[in-house]
């Protein structure tokens, strides 16, 4: 069995970590490819052309609420790590606090809000984080990257009014506990929302699949490259890296 798990470690490592990514512009007619409308109240248009609207390009998609009104895209595979990109306004006088982004799993679990109240942008996981030095405009669109990363517990909120994304987040956590995120909510609640330009790069498990009493053997990759080792009870070992004799072909070393 020993000699059987470490041939399909092996095995995995020489795979490259998998990666995906999908963009949306809003400019064609319609419920772009990927989005879903879970139906209820207010109003989810993807051709918004007139107002507020657009952001970029001919339109957008704007969330007029009736309570909270959601439509949300569904990645292809669960993320481990994730970054997102957008541009967002809010035309609206803002009375109560907004919730227009969110983090969630494949069944929609709760991961983390994005929201404002009283003027400043702020997170929500099983805490809250903030407030943003940046102020909140109605007159203003928002560039925001929103990257986190399941396995180290780290997320970081980047916010600009121009389309360079800052040095520093003005929003980060760190040590908490997040689910794999499998769907990305695009919301609005006490205020009008606009969203346009939706992009994100995300990676995920991959490697054997469970096999029986074996065990899992499950990689994930970050941005930095390290390659993380979930295997049998669960054990995450994160001291597997690659290597320099790797990337020549010659083998792959704990800890190197």
């Amino acid at each position: 069995m020993k000699k059987l798990f470490i041939l399909l470690l092996a095995l995995a490592l020489a795979c490259p970590a998998w990666g995906a990514t999908f963009s949306t512009d809003f400019e064609s007619t319609g419920t772009p490819t990927g989005w879903v409308v879970p139906g209820g109240g207010g109003t989810v248009d993807f051709d918004c052309s007139a107002g507020s609207c657009p952001l970029s390009g001919s339109e957008s998609l704007k969330i007029t609420p009736a309570g909270q009104t959601v439509t949300y895209y569904k990645l292809t595979h669960s993320a481990s790590q994730i970054s997102v990109q957008f541009m967002y306004r809010t035309p609206s006088t803002i009375s109560a606090a907004l919730t227009y982004f969110r983090f969630a799993g494949a069944g929609g679990e709760f991961i983390m809000d994005v929201y404002i109240d009283a003027g400043k942008f702020y997170t929500w996981d099983s805490e809250g984080h903030g407030p943003s030095t940046l102020s909140v405009s109605t007159s203003t669109t928002y560039y925001f990257w929103a990257d986190l990363d399941t396995i180290v517990k780290s997320f970081k909120l980047y916010i600009s009014t121009s389309s360079t994304k800052p040095a520093n987040p003005e929003i980060s956590a760190s040590d908490m506990t997040y689910v794999q995120v499998g769907q990305l909510w695009f919301m609005a609640d006490n205020g009008d929302s606009i969203f346009d330009d939706v992009s994100a790069t995300y990676y995920g498990p991959l490697g054997v699949e469970s096999l029986g009493n074996i065990g899992t053997p499950v990689f994930d990759r970050n941005t930095e490259g390290r390659i993380w080792a979930l295997s049998y009870n669960g054990t995450k070992y994160d001291g597997i890296q690659r290597s320099e004799e790797r990337r020549v072909g010659k083998e792959c070393r704990i800890g190197c």
